[in-house]
């Protein structure tokens, strides 16, 4: 059911995916998904947080080899053009500006490259935006 519900969404985003199409995708009852979900948004949230947790535990985050980083998000992405268009998507479609943990997540990567810079690990050419 998810990976129907990521296809979709991929592709249409939450406006234009149908639940009757990804039901029939899956092989299962739209009422099913309904009841595991309650609503497209959840439906949807629930794909896009499954994936992103891929992306967050496959490698972890240090500001000692932004490069590698760089390299790895760069190959992550390139190997899973569907969850690239699905961020897409949520960035187009939804007006919140992000879960509390993403939120969090980012912020936890900022705090790490303004102390890398501090300790002059990572050059400060392009300071943290005060705005």
């Amino acid at each position: 059911m998810l990976e129907a519900a990521l296809a979709a969404f991929s592709a249409h985003g939450i406006a234009g995916a149908r639940v009757d199409r990804i039901a029939q995708s899956a092989g299962c009852n739209k009422n099913l998904i309904y009841i595991y979900f309650e609503n497209k948004e959840t439906l949807f949230t629930t794909v896009l947080h499954k994936h992103l947790m891929r992306v967050h535990e496959g490698l972890p985050f240090t500001a000692d080899d932004l490069p590698g980083y760089a390299a790895w998000v760069f190959d992550f992405a390139m190997a899973n053009p569907d969850l690239m268009r699905l961020m897409a998507w949520s960035a187009l479609e939804r007006k919140a500006k992000g879960s509390a943990a993403r939120v969090t997540t980012f912020d936890t990567k900022v705090e790490a490259l303004t102390e890398a810079q501090k300790a002059g690990q990572v050059a400060t050419d392009f300071p943290r935006d005060s705005s």
